[in-house]
């Protein structure tokens, strides 16, 4: 079993709903970078929040809130590509070489979503190999990118997007904007 400390932002109504339900809700149709499922920022509080701050203020709320999740899930569940010499990386760019051709014919350079076809492709082999769980270096924008509408693409934190809710073992709302 692998153990993850993971944290999720979101506005406080949300945050109370998860808590009290202790379940995670996500649209099966919305196709994010690692797919779909509920997304988790692993061991950074402080990207949660910056998270959490940031869809709170684009819908004009001001109640920014941090769930802390400790996450228990079999090691043959999760599809971990943050080694870039592994055997995982290796077994995606396998599945990119086989999709790719195909959904640039039937869509062409337009693939709908934010995940793009890093989340087509991790969803399909989450789906044929029966993962319930992508782990990975991403780039979540900062304040100053935002601000400034720019962006790099050197990874800044570890994602979780997590399929399926019973390997969430616990949930608590985090109090404040402090950094843990």
């Amino acid at each position: 079993m692998k153990e993850y400390i993971a944290y999720h932002g979101t506005n406080s109504s949300n945050a109370r709903k998860i808590n009290d339900s202790k379940c995670f809700v996500y649209k099966k149709d919305r196709v994010g970078y690692l797919g779909t499922g509920s997304y988790f920022f692993d061991e950074s509080y402080k990207r949660a929040f910056d998270w959490a701050k940031y869809i709170t203020e684009r819908k004009r709320r001001k109640d920014p809130s941090v769930l802390r999740v400790e996450i228990m899930i079999p090691e043959d569940k999760i599809f971990d590509t943050t080694d870039p010499n592994g055997e995982n990386v290796q077994k995606f760019e396998f599945w990119e070489e086989e999709l790719l051709p195909g959904l640039l014919k039937e869509n062409g350079l337009n693939i709908k979503g934010p995940g793009g076809i890093e989340g087509v492709i991790y969803n399909t082999i989450c789906d044929f190999e029966k993962y319930d769980a992508v782990r990975a270096y991403t780039h979540t924008y900062t304040g100053i990118e935002r601000k400034h509408q720019v962006s790099t693409r050197i990874p800044n934190t570890i994602e979780i997007c997590l399929r399926k809710n019973k390997y969430v073992k616990k949930i608590n709302i985090e109090k404040g904007d402090q950094i843990v």
